[in-house]
């Protein structure tokens, strides 16, 4: 800066900062002072607000090293943050400890976000941290807030009158609260509305019983998820032996009868059978006939008799000659009588009632047509059996989910309603859903293995559940299955049983089946399915290996 002293004319001046001064409005000396501008500096140091830091580094306190630009206007003692570039909210700050090259060091005292690695982010200069500012007044909390409203615990929704030290407090609608009486005695539920003055709960949980006057509310975190079972505990010892209860009264007293008494083949063992009961035996005895005697001498000569009624003597009785009695009168018959010692003793011609039952396998020969409903020897015109009764020697115990198949060819027409099976024991499911049901197939395919339902009963869990029992089930036109069925003579059907649970316990029944010891043979008896869960409304393919299926008679 220098000074000058001059006399000037009254003038404007411009000084360095634009702006305008008049020195003087008349003639005069004055003293002016002229700052004289230097050369122009170096380049200094760029400013920063912002720049690019490497990723790397993990949020956290303590001394941290960073790659950044050179150049930047950073020193040491400077306050930055350095922040996640793509979520600023996850960011460190710190005073710098050093600055070198594109290395930066900072002495990291605050953080925020989540922790882990830094991904690429930014610095920024910023202030320090204030000092902690003067404390607030008190806001609305959650402590001394209590009640004293009679409550009898229970659950469901309740209103309790409120005090509170504030005049307000900070439960709002939808927030999870415990009441205590005491530590033991409390009730749990979410606030359904709130006041200064009141609040109501709807309360699911509760410890202890009885009515209370005394409450103090409190935050309660939701029910967490039911953790899983724990592994079962070791079997406690045993307890130590009862003692021996008293004696019983003297029950009756036993008895003794004889009962029936055989005579048995000569040679064999003599035998005694208590047909009776332990307490009430009766001795039934079979005794071996004796061996035959010799043969004694022969007896003298006898007078010759005569029956009038079979006999005639033309001689004397010494010196008979015999000849027959009349005991008909001669012809050809297609019947006749005989008496003991065979001969005929009358005749006649055969009527219808005189001609048995023919089985067709006993017909052979010339060819011929037999009319007959029933596959088994049965007298009932409305019923039919499937397989003769003789052949009931099985017993088929149900699996769960197999559906059991009985074929059979009916030799006349037939139309049925329903099906009549026998229980053998009885087998009841327990919880689950059940399906019991039974059904009519027609076969077709190989062997007649091709199974199509066409017609039903209605599925009847108590099926099987009774010993001993016959259960006869009428067909059900639910799923548009007829309540009738005719039966075409010559036709080979299959009668079909299944029985199933799900989610329970499959009690298996059993019941009186049809055998075949030899069930891989054709023409197939017995067929089955596994894997059922009802009667298949699709055709099916069955299945051998099982000897035995289900009896049932159709009416």
């Amino acid at each position: 800066m220098a000074t000058i002293i001059t006399t000037v004319e009254p003038t404007t001046v411009v000084v360095d900062n634009g702006d305008e001064v008049t020195i003087a409005t008349t003639t005069q000396s004055v003293s002016i002072e002229v700052e004289v501008a230097g050369p122009q500096g170096g380049q200094g140091p760029v400013p920063v607000l912002t720049s690019t830091v490497a990723s790397g580094a993990t949020i956290g306190t303590g001394s941290k090293t960073f790659t950044v630009a050179s150049g930047l206007s950073l020193s040491a003692g400077q306050y930055v943050r350095v922040s996640d570039a793509s979520n600023p909210l996850r960011w460190m700050a710190g005073p710098i400890t050093s600055y070198s090259g594109t290395t930066m060091i900072v002495n990291m005292q605050e953080t925020s976000g989540s922790t882990g690695a830094l991904g690429a982010g930014t610095v920024t200069i910023t202030g320090s941290r204030g000092s902690t500012g003067a404390q607030g007044s008190q806001g609305s909390g959650y402590a001394d807030v209590t009640s004293t409203t009679s409550f009898t615990m229970a659950t469901g929704s309740k209103v309790f009158a409120l005090t509170t030290v504030l005049g307000y407090h900070a439960f709002v609608v939808g927030q999870r609260v415990r009441i205590s009486n005491t530590s033991t005695i409390w009730v749990e539920g979410t606030v359904t509305a709130s006041s200064a003055t009141s609040m109501t709960v709807n309360v699911t949980l509760l410890n202890g019983s009885g009515t209370y006057t005394s409450w103090t509310f409190g935050v309660a975190g939701a029910p967490g998820a039911a953790g899983t079972n724990g592994t079962n505990g070791t079997n406690g010892t045993n307890g130590t032996n009862g003692t021996n209860g008293t004696n019983g009264t003297d029950g009756a007293a036993a008895t003794i009868a004889a009962g029936t008494t055989t005579t048995g083949a000569a040679g064999s063992n003599a035998t005694v059978t208590n047909s009776g009961s332990s307490s009430a035996a009766v001795f039934d005895f079979t005794i071996p006939r004796g061996a035959t005697g010799d043969t004694g001498p022969q007896g003298a000569s006898g007078v010759v008799g005569v029956d009038a009624g079979e006999l005639t003597n033309t001689g004397t009785s010494t010196s008979a000659q015999l000849g027959l009695a009349t005991a008909g009168t001669a012809g050809t018959y297609t019947k006749v009588t005989t008496d003991q010692f065979g001969r005929v003793s009358s005749g006649t011609t055969l009527s219808a009632s005189d001609i048995p039952t023919i089985e067709t396998t006993q017909v052979t020969g010339t060819a011929y047509t037999v009319t007959r409903k029933k596959i088994d020897d049965s007298a009932l015109a409305s019923t039919l059996d499937i397989v003769s009764r003789s052949l009931l020697s099985g017993i088929r115990t149900m699996s769960n989910g197999v559906l059991y198949f009985s074929l059979f060819t009916p030799t006349e027409n037939f139309t049925m309603t329903n099906f009549s099976v026998y229980s053998n024991t009885a087998g009841t499911d327990t919880g689950g859903t059940t399906v019991r049901r039974m059904g009519l197939f027609t076969t077709s395919g190989t062997n007649n293995t091709t199974m199509t339902l066409v017609a039903r009963t209605a599925s009847d869990a108590t099926l099987g559940n009774t010993a001993s029992t016959i259960y006869t089930r009428a067909l059900n036109t639910t799923g548009g299955y007829p309540s009738t069925y005719n039966l075409i003579a010559g036709t080979t059907y299959a009668f079909g049983m299944l029985c199933y649970n799900t989610g329970g316990t499959f009690g298996q029944p059993s019941f009186v089946a049809l055998t075949d010891q030899f069930p891989v043979l054709t023409p197939y008896r017995v067929l089955n399915l596994g894997s059922q869960t009802d009667l298949p409304t699709a055709a099916v393919t069955a299945f051998t290996g099982n000897a035995s299926a289900v009896f049932t008679r159709l009416t």
